[in-house]
């Protein structure tokens, strides 16, 4: 565990409390003991907490010093279409430790996992998932919104900044460079399902402004794209000072 996320409710001015998992983790598990120091996250800052109590049910903190997180480049926000057996999982755990900051599914026309009545115990799963995530990498938490359907993804976005849409097929001679070669404060990516995206989903991103991206003649599995667009983004970003456009 490279640094701990504290649970809502678990936070005083200067102390932290740890119950359940956590708690257990630390005892038990790591076999944390008074005085050691351990980093942590709450709530868009970064902890440094020392230990001052261990019982059987409580690790308790005093917080040392806090500092705000500021994130490193643009916020990056992925739609990945909703899949089936748990893969989403996979995506989520990955894009968040990736620094990923936000995560919308998406309900698609082509999709074979769909929403059902368990939504909400979903979105906390995933929402359990980012934290751990955050545990394991170092980075920021992610957020984990509820699905939204295909036609209202630009909407949500609201024109933050680019909206790139990862196609199987070159819709468009647009590059990844040219779109973030500006360094835009916030960039959308759009993923489809096993099934890929209807052309009915493929026109009305386009109308609403979403940008083409070719991921290349490879067939890749929809989990598989999502990894591959975040990480191609985030390389470029990394480098945007490298890059010229060609004239």
């Amino acid at each position: 565990m490279k640094q701990l996320v504290i649970p809502p409710g678990s936070r005083t001015e200067q102390t932290v409390e740890l119950r359940g998992k956590e708690h257990h983790y630390l005892a038990r598990v790591r076999r944390i003991a008074v005085g050691e120091r351990v980093v942590a996250l709450d709530r868009g800052e970064r902890l440094q907490l020392e230990v001052i109590g261990v019982t059987k049910e409580v690790t308790t903190f005093r917080i040392v010093d806090k500092a705000e997180i500021r994130r490193q480049g643009p916020k990056l926000v992925l739609f990945p279409f909703l899949l089936k057996a748990g893969k989403l999982d996979d995506v989520i755990r990955q894009a968040c430790e990736a620094n990923v900051s936000a995560v919308v599914p998406v309900v698609g026309d082509h999709c074979i996992a769909r929403p059902d009545r368990d939504e909400a115990k979903k979105v906390q799963r995933w929402s359990t998932i980012a934290r751990e995530a955050a545990q394991q990498s170092g980075s920021d938490v992610c957020e984990i919104h509820a699905p939204v359907p295909s036609r209202e993804v630009a909407a949500w976005w609201k024109n933050a900044g680019p909206l790139l849409l990862f196609h199987q097929l070159p819709l468009d001679k647009g590059s990844l460079h040219r779109y973030l070669f500006s360094r835009p404060e916030a960039v959308g990516l759009v993923v489809g399902p096993e099934g890929g995206l209807s052309q009915a989903e493929v026109d009305a991103l386009l109308a609403q402004g979403a940008s083409p991206v070719w991921l290349g003649p490879f067939v890749l599995r929809a989990e598989t794209a999502s990894l591959y667009a975040v990480a191609a983004v985030n390389t470029i970003l990394q480098e945007t000072q490298e890059w010229t456009i060609p004239q």
